[in-house]
């Protein structure tokens, strides 16, 4: 399951940059591999590495977070895995800077979150018009189906995003 590896990837490789561990370190980058491998053409993830075109945006989230943190990290990540990653960000988000499930234009609050922080991990710049438009509905809105992602995402997002982003949502 990509969405348990991702998770698991990330721990590992947060626990090679703590304590510098080489057997972390090895760890890290042949979950990184699978990762790199599982990413579907059109630069999202599912669920399984089936191949199946098929797109799941809470997947790709976590599969950044790992692949940012590798390269914090310094282990080598190739730059297309990135840049696909964010032309599918660009696919799921609506002109408002709203993240969708599968598709633009699902209003999926949690989502939006984790759009802003993995945009924010790729380096896009916080004034760009869809990471600027995603974190203005962080303090706006509210995720009744997925509460817990919801505050986790909207925390990590708008802390990330700034002061006024966090102020906004942490009131």
């Amino acid at each position: 399951n990509l969405y348990n590896h991702g998770i698991a990837t990330l721990a590992v490789l947060e626990a090679w940059m703590m304590t510098g561990d080489p057997s972390f370190g090895k760890s890290a980058e042949r979950a990184l591999e699978v990762i790199v491998r599982a990413q579907q053409p059109e630069g999202g993830f599912d669920y399984t590495a089936s191949g199946n075109h098929r797109n799941d945006t809470s997947v790709l989230g976590w599969q950044v977070m790992a692949l940012a943190a590798a390269a914090r990290g310094g282990i080598a990540v190739p730059p297309e895995v990135l840049e696909k990653a964010l032309r599918q960000m660009d696919r799921v988000t609506d002109g408002s800077g709203r993240m969708g499930y599968l598709a633009a234009g699902e209003k999926r609050p949690a989502l939006t979150a984790l759009g802003v922080y993995a945009r924010l991990l790729l380096g896009q710049d916080r004034n760009h018009p869809t990471l600027a438009g995603g974190a203005a509905l962080l303090a706006t809105e509210e995720d009744p189906e997925f509460p817990y992602y919801h505050a986790f995402y909207t925390a990590v997002a708008a802390f990330q995003h700034g002061r006024k982003s966090w102020e906004a949502w942490n009131e």
